[in-house]
């Protein structure tokens, strides 16, 4: 019989600090799992995140983008962050923080997002894929406005070096 995992929620109503966040990814350098047949099933969310004007503005001069186009396409990625390096330096996420690389980005947006929102961000770990470097995964991310999907990704990530992979062979979506 098939037997499904239930969904763990972690709601984060203040995020630690930088410093917090990068000490927890730092202590899980010591983990050595065998094989990984799947993510722990966890969904990490922020409830009420506002998208603040000048955090907006800040991104979209380093990046290049024009304020007057709003919130750009990307700018989300940077409320969900967090929530990334959380699961990194927690129990469930089973390698070290340090090795693991981002390879692609897959993002639809179904509805502006504006400077003065308040959303709520979610992430959640995803699917597992082999690839020739190492072990492949997948980070489900979505923001919601008013319980509402307004933007959702998917994160593929890679942590490099491991030699037992598990699940279907990565293929870029790059032609």
């Amino acid at each position: 019989p098939l037997i499904t995992a239930i969904m763990k929620i972690i709601d984060i109503n203040k995020l630690p600090s930088q410093v917090t966040l990068n000490l927890g990814a730092l202590r899980a350098s010591s983990k050595r799992p065998g094989r990984v047949e799947a993510l722990a099933p966890v969904t990490y969310v922020r409830p009420k995140v506002l998208v603040e004007s000048k955090a907006v503005a800040s991104y979209a001069k380093v990046c290049g983008f024009q304020t007057a186009h709003g919130v750009p396409l990307l700018y989300p990625h940077m409320l969900a962050f967090p929530l990334s390096i959380m699961l990194f330096g927690s129990k469930h996420y089973p390698w070290p923080a340090m090795g693991t690389v981002h390879l692609a980005n897959r993002i639809e947006q179904k509805k502006s997002l504006r400077a003065g929102d308040t959303v709520r961000v979610e992430m959640q770990t995803g699917e597992l894929f082999a690839h020739e470097k190492g072990q492949g995964f997948n980070l489900d991310l979505r923001i919601l406005r008013d319980d509402e999907v307004v933007w959702s990704a998917t994160q593929s990530l890679l942590r490099v070096g491991v030699s037992q992979k598990s699940g279907k062979p990565y293929a870029s979506a790059i032609t």
